[in-house]
Parts: C-alpha cells; sequence; structure tokens
C-alpha cells in the first residue's frame, strides 16, 4: 500500500471544465474594443458642429482658370474677345467667385491679332481695388502659322503654388 499516490491535492486547484471554447473569451474582448471604438467615432461625429468649409482662393483660382481656357477658346473661334463673360460657354455659376460676386472682365485691346484683357476677383471682402483682390492680366496674339499664344500674363494676388 506504499504505492498510493494522492490525487485529491493536484485536482482540487483545478477549476471546472468550461463549455465554451478558448477562442471566444479573445474575440469577444477585440469585438468589445471595436464596438467601442465605433461608439466613441459616432458620438464625435454628432458632437462636431457640421459647418462647410469656407470657399478660398484656391476655388476662386480654379474659376478663373476657367474662364480663361473658355476666353482662348472664344478668341479662337471668333477672332475677338467676348464682349461680356456670359457669351462663354460655362455655366452660370463659374460667372461668380466662391463669395458670389461676379468676376471682373475687362477688354484693354480688341484689335485682331492683339487681345488684351483683364479677369479679376473682388475676393473674400466682395469690394473690388482692395488687397484680397485676385487678378489675370493677359495679352494674347498669333504666331506666324496663325496658331493662338499667350503673348504676356500676368497676375496678382494669386497663390504661388496654382498653376
Amino acid at each position: 500500500m506504499g504505492n498510493r499516490v494522492d490525487m485529491g491535492a493536484s485536482q482540487a486547484t483545478r477549476s471546472a471544465p468550461s463549455n465554451k471554447p478558448e477562442w471566444l473569451d479573445w474575440k469577444a474582448y477585440v469585438l468589445g474594443v471595436i464596438a467601442l471604438a465605433l461608439v466613441a467615432i459616432w458620438g464625435v461625429m454628432l458632437l462636431t458642429p457640421n459647418t462647410p468649409s469656407l470657399p478660398g482662393p484656391e476655388a476662386a483660382v480654379s474659376q478663373l482658370l476657367e474662364l480663361r481656357s473658355q476666353i482662348m477658346l472664344h478668341v479662337e473661334d471668333k477672332k475677338s474677345l467676348p464682349a461680356a463673360l456670359s457669351e462663354l460657354s460655362v455655366d452660370s455659376k463659374t460667372l461668380k467667385d466662391p463669395w458670389g460676386t461676379e468676376f471682373i472682365y475687362t477688354v484693354k485691346s480688341n484689335k485682331p491679332k492683339d487681345w488684351e484683357y483683364t479677369l479679376a476677383s473682388a475676393g473674400p471682402d466682395k469690394a473690388p481695388g482692395t488687397t484680397d483682390d485676385m487678378s489675370w492680366d493677359v495679352e494674347l496674339t498669333l504666331d506666324v502659322t496663325d496658331a493662338m499664344m499667350v503673348k504676356s500674363e500676368t497676375s496678382k494676388g494669386i497663390p504661388t503654388s496654382t498653376p
């Protein structure tokens, strides 16, 4: 009887067998963390006011470039500058800058092969002739093959990172 082994002590330290698989514990934890993160994101979205981004100079420059391109197409087709921007094939929204003011278009010369104009935005303050204005002075001409080309172009108030 000296070969008797006492198993009662080692079995008492073991926990009762579980009916759920081991992988369920860590998956439940991960799903809980994901759910908590989604609730936090949703809460931030609800509490953040929905304010649209303010129009900036980038939008105005984009519109000025579109108008400039349309003016060049008009000159190529009709061999003269348009009398007004409304003659261009653009959406009526393109004729106003992002701040709701109509673009300023001034024809300086409309002689054949010597076209010159200024295209400008009054800027965020909506008042022409102030420091926030953006403008392009453009001279167009024809080269020896009668292809239109930009003779000179100067800009004021246009961000330098814009083409």
